[in-house]
């Protein structure tokens, strides 16, 4: 089952019908501070040993992040390709990767600005990136499958099986706050939504 989240209208059928395009979640991008204060290992132990009932979940989204991401010394801009168009049958589900895609990296720095102030990211987030699926093209052109599947043509590469990433940062202000990220992972065929094509006979 695809669920579809409606958007503005973006592609136009037959005269005075229009479909929509699902909304692409927007990734909030973390902006960089400079400071020239040490990193403040004391505050962050303190504040750490303040979350009792907490604590499973930071150690829990820490390990998740070692897992799932991987350490980092100098940004870098290079993006890495993936094969591209995938056949697929039937039985295969669309969220599958079916759509050439490239590999790009959500940066965690070491400190950033939140909530109008300067704060720092826990380890291991401060050394951490993390993998995010980029589409290479918008149409499925190039990708096999069958007509149903396709809903005869009104179809779109979009990114797809999208990961959460939980982190912390810790500010003078506002203490310990817990944050996520969502990230695609893969780049897949979506269906537009036509309400004037719901009806039509798909024979």
């Amino acid at each position: 089952m695809i669920i579809v989240v409606y958007a503005q209208p973006k592609v136009k059928g037959p005269p005075g019908r229009i479909c929509f395009r699902p909304k692409e979640p927007k990734i909030e991008e973390l902006v960089a501070a400079k400071t020239s204060g040490k990193y403040p290992a004391a505050a962050i132990k303190k504040a750490i040993g303040a979350m009792r009932s907490k604590k499973k979940e930071l150690e829990d989204a820490r390990s998740f992040g070692r897992g799932n991401c991987e350490r980092y010394s100098l940004r870098s801009k290079t993006a890495n390709s993936v094969p591209p168009e995938k056949s697929f049958s039937s039985k295969t589900p669309f969220w599958r990767d079916t759509c050439p895609s490239i590999t790009w990296y959500y940066y965690f720095p070491r400190v950033i600005w939140y909530n109008r102030e300067i704060c720092w990211v826990l380890p291991p987030w401060n050394h951490l990136r993390c993998k995010r699926a980029y589409c290479r093209q918008r149409s499925c052109s190039g990708v096999k499958g069958t007509v149903s599947q396709f809903n005869q043509g009104f179809t779109f590469c979009g990114g797809s099986n999208y990961r959460y990433y939980y982190y912390y940062v810790w500010c003078r202000r506002a203490g310990l706050v817990r944050r996520f990220v969502r990230l695609p992972q893969c780049c897949s065929c979506k269906y537009l939504f036509c309400p004037w094509f719901q009806g039509a006979d798909k024979s």
